[in-house]
């Protein structure tokens, strides 16, 4: 049966066609600069959060792991879980430096996301359920240090609700403080950003900027570290606009398929289409 007995022919005209709904190629544009960046991102696992919160950390984490740009780039992750006491924060090995690639979010969205979970006070006698932080980015920053190699972009993503409560008395001790400034003196020195992103409904704001300035300020020409709120309406816009402030790229959130208008002519009857689509960045 020949292709015009089955196929109707197509009248003269203009053709809207939604590029979701064919065969696309998803190609880089060669003017791509690759860039080379490690994130530790850091997750609050304490008693201060809920465990709707925490809930929303994990999601906050798939959404910045799973964006399509980040697998075109040289880009690794280690995922950090922290409350307080001898066993914060955890070392996960399916939580380990993975490159984004597509094996490597899978492997972290299905191994690593599902331990994450609140803690519960009275679970452990030696002090979990609190909040470290300071633990927590010396431990982050260990790791930068030992896997950076040289040229890599370093930062750490702090997801919490910004209380500093290392023992949970709501009182840190001058020592406990004084630790936490050498903490942060350090990431500073080692040129370490430190992004904070606000969960629960008692973020302590000021906390967080303070966290945020006194780490490393980046390239003249990049985005400053800065703290976000986080809302459960805007998680997935807010980790394209927090990861490309962290990498420097602009990082465009995600919207409706765009459309492409084409003309078929009289003679035409039947249409075989497969586009590739050039996604560039600056």
């Amino acid at each position: 049966m020949g292709r015009s007995s089955w196929i109707p022919k197509i009248g003269a005209g203009l053709v809207v066609l939604s590029l979701s709904s064919i065969c696309a190629v998803d190609a880089v544009s060669a003017e791509t600069d690759t860039k080379n960046v490690d994130i530790v991102i850091l997750v609050d696992e304490s008693t201060s959060l809920s465990t709707e919160d925490v809930a929303k950390e994990r999601e906050a984490i798939s959404n910045i792991i799973d964006l399509p740009t980040l697998k075109d780039q040289v880009i690794r992750v280690q995922v950090l879980p922290f409350s307080s006491g001898p066993q914060s924060p955890r070392l996960l090995p399916a939580c380990d430096l993975t490159k984004l690639d597509i094996a490597g979010v899978d492997f972290l969205s299905q191994k690593c996301l599902p331990q994450i979970r609140r803690e519960r006070k009275d679970s452990d006698p030696l002090g979990a359920g609190n909040t470290d932080f300071a633990s927590a980015i010396y431990t982050a920053l260990n790791v930068l240090s030992e896997e950076n190699g040289s040229g890599r972009r370093k930062a750490i993503l702090l997801l919490t609700d910004g209380r500093f409560d290392p023992v949970g008395n709501g009182d840190p001790s001058v020592a406990e403080n004084d630790f936490f400034n050498l903490v942060l003196s350090r990431a500073k020195k080692e040129k370490v950003q430190i992004w904070p992103l606000g969960f629960g409904n008692k973020v302590d704001l000021p906390a967080l900027i303070e966290y945020a300035t006194k780490g490393y300020q980046g390239e003249a020409n990049c985005p400053r570290p800065r703290p976000w709120i986080a809302q459960p309406d805007t998680l997935g816009t807010l980790a394209y606009t927090m990861i490309g402030a962290i990498t420097c790229t602009d990082i465009p959130p995600p919207g409706p398929p765009p459309v492409r208008l084409l003309f078929i002519h009289l003679s035409i009857d039947f249409l075989s289409l497969c586009l590739t689509v050039l996604r560039s960045r600056p």
